[in-house]
């Protein structure tokens, strides 16, 4: 089992609505338990009041109520539901903000209750479809970020496990209960109700640019893959174009023996080989490795630059390990050695945004905004920007 502790880096503002949620729940639960042993309120008798049902019991405002009831015989379903509130949607409320966040989560549990009636006769309560609609937002607005997750199984610890992998993990385990895999008794139709929903609000907030872009929200990141997909169609059989020196001749005889010229160029610049190696490494998606080998590069050759392509794709590398010092570096060395590289407007936006939220360096973040002064940029990248002048004050 995995239980969500936190985010890393955690949500940059304090939250005022989830607390509220949780604080209902909590305190409807109390109601409930505690309204039995003292009044001998039957506890029953609230949850089948708010149960959201199908068919001719069916009330609308059961898709609000069902969402603030649980388990009147034992508190894990509440704890479990409470806990990944707190820890997804902590940082979509700052995102959505306050009215907005909570909007979007009744909205979400009221679309997931929808999809559990709809496949199945059982009443349903609890707040599961409302906190897998807050995974889903959370898995479009900040899929690189890391949770801390404590793991019950083979080993007991707590690990750091990105975003897409840890919420990947519970939409495959809802799927498989949905297909009869999994024991019974839980709505694992209003769980995939709520991430469905969850993920294309998101998506959709930030297509609109309703919502603050990020440096690594899904959007960008699916943008990004589309350029390099556009970018091998284009080279076609062409070398490629992470390499730092034009593809090396085919056949035995060149193989075993280099060109003069090659002989020289190898003489001239002794790390070309290595900037090769990092470069393949890159290409063949083993960035572990590719990290360790620039690294071991940059202390052997400190001013040393990769091709622009593999240069932009270590510095991307590094800021997903979590190596935001090194990566501002290396992509501000992008940036000195490529200055009109295509993408130079969009990695000035990413330095300024790890500048100010990673490396509280307003300064430095200012220095990059400021040669973004007078272009114009699509609409996006310009809300970015203004948002970051904003924060950089």
């Amino acid at each position: 089992m995995l239980i969500p502790l936190g985010t890393d880096p955690p949500p940059r503002r304090s939250p005022l609505v989830v607390p509220m949620i949780v604080g209902a729940n909590v305190a409807i639960f109390a109601v409930g338990l505690f309204g039995e042993r003292l009044f001998g309120w039957p506890v029953e008798r609230l949850s089948s009041a708010g149960m959201l049902r199908s068919g001719e019991a069916f009330r609308w405002w059961q898709l609000l109520s069902y969402q603030f009831l649980h388990d009147p015989w034992g508190i894990a379903h509440l704890l479990f539901n409470m806990v990944f509130l707190w820890v997804f949607g902590n940082a979509v409320e700052g995102s959505l903000g306050r009215f907005g966040f909570l909007t979007f989560y009744l909205a979400g549990g009221a679309v997931a209750g929808l999809a559990q009636i709809a496949t199945s006769p059982a009443g349903v309560i609890g707040a599961s479809g409302s906190t897998a609609a807050t995974a889903g937002a959370f898995l479009a607005l900040f899929p690189r970020t890391r949770i801390r997750a404590l793991l019950f199984f083979l080993l007991i610890g707590v690990y750091l496990i990105p975003a897409g992998w840890f919420i990947g993990l519970y939409v495959v385990l809802d799927v498989l209960g949905a297909l009869g895999a999994r024991s019974s008794g839980v709505a694992y139709a209003a769980h995939l109700g709520g991430y469905l929903f969850g993920f294309a609000v998101g998506m959709a907030l930030l297509w609109s640019n309703l919502v603050p872009r990020g440096e690594f929200d899904m959007l960008f990141l699916w943008k990004q893959a589309g350029r390099r997909r556009a970018m091998r169609r284009a080279i076609g059989g062409a070398a490629s174009p992470w390499s730092s020196a034009p593809a090396p001749p085919s056949g035995a005889a060149a193989a075993a023996s280099p060109s003069p010229r090659s002989r020289g160029r190898e003489a001239d610049d002794p790390f070309r080989s290595r900037r090769a190696e990092i470069a393949s490494l890159l290409e063949q998606r083993r960035f572990d490795e590719a990290i360790t080998a620039y690294r071991r590069l940059r202390r052997d050759a400190p001013k040393t630059v990769l091709a622009e392509k593999a240069q932009e794709e270590i510095a991307t590398q590094l800021a997903a390990a979590g190596d935001d010092v090194e990566a501002v570096e290396a992509w501000e060395r992008l940036l000195a050695r490529y200055p009109l590289t295509p993408r130079r407007d969009e990695v000035r936006l990413l330095l300024a945004a790890k500048c100010l939220r990673r490396l509280a360096e307003p300064a430095r973040a200012r220095e990059h905004l400021a040669a973004l002064a007078g272009r114009e940029l699509p609409s996006q990248l310009a809300s970015l920007r203004e948002t970051l002048i904003g924060e950089a004050g």
